[in-house]
């Protein structure tokens, strides 16, 4: 009879203990799901419907020339289109496809050599080879610069507008691509500021301006095979 009682006294001590030990779980499921809902929606940009910022752009954006921007682009890269505002997170520097480019996103890299593009970014393709005190600007029209926005899907797309910039790298720290690693390289750094203009064929109107120090340089294949010459 002793045998049994402490037999049922047993089972009903591991019983209880795995009451606690479920509860104990359940708060660490609950905080999962809010984490994955924000995901979805962080990439979103509506440039058709107006924004809440001021969608008065300075004529020094509208009609670039250096002296200007070196007196007035002294913050960190900032955009607004139409109103709606994109907060950019990552400038880097990327060869691709024989060219190399500026890159804005709102989205930080997961990593450095993260190939997979991600939230809404502006590219801008350089017109040259870049150095240390390299300058260059496009008239409305002449540039290249392109907004990409991302759907809830996943995919993005180009926003049809045309574009002038003014680009100024005033160090650009890089090293030679090493044909024994992998194909997306990190390669080194720059610094300097730029500052770009869009408008579409309704009248939207949109802009892109900033200072970048130690900005990434990569490469996504190699630099020396080629390069596009100068517009």
């Amino acid at each position: 009879m002793l045998k049994q009682r402490f037999a049922l006294i047993l089972v009903l001590f591991g019983f209880l203990a795995c009451e606690e030990d479920f509860g104990e779980f359940q708060p660490t499921q609950q905080i999962k799901a809010p984490v994955q809902a924000t995901k979805a929606r962080q990439y979103v940009l509506d440039i058709e419907t107006p924004g809440e910022e001021s969608k008065e752009i300075a004529d020094w954006i509208i009609n670039p020339e250096l002296s200007l921007m070196r007196r007035y682009v002294v913050d960190a890269p900032n955009a607004v289109f139409n109103g709606n505002s994109m907060r950019i997170r990552s400038v880097f520097f990327e060869f691709q496809s024989g060219q190399w480019k500026l890159i804005l996103s709102d989205t930080p890299l997961v990593n450095d050599l993260d190939i997979i593009p991600r939230g809404n970014r502006i590219e801008l393709p350089l017109g040259g080879a870049p150095a240390s005190e390299y300058y260059e600007t496009q008239a409305l029209g002449k540039s290249q610069a392109e907004l990409r926005i991302q759907k809830s899907t996943g995919k993005s797309y180009a926003w049809h507008a045309l574009s002038n910039h003014l680009l100024e790298i005033q160090e650009w720290n890089v090293g030679l691509f090493d044909a024994n690693k992998a194909t997306v390289q990190k390669a080194g750094t720059a610094s300097g500021r730029f500052q770009i203009y869009f408008k579409d064929s309704k009248g939207i109107e949109g802009w892109a301006s900033g200072k970048f120090d130690q900005a990434m340089i990569r490469y996504v294949g190699d630099p020396s095979v080629t390069t596009k010459p100068s517009l």
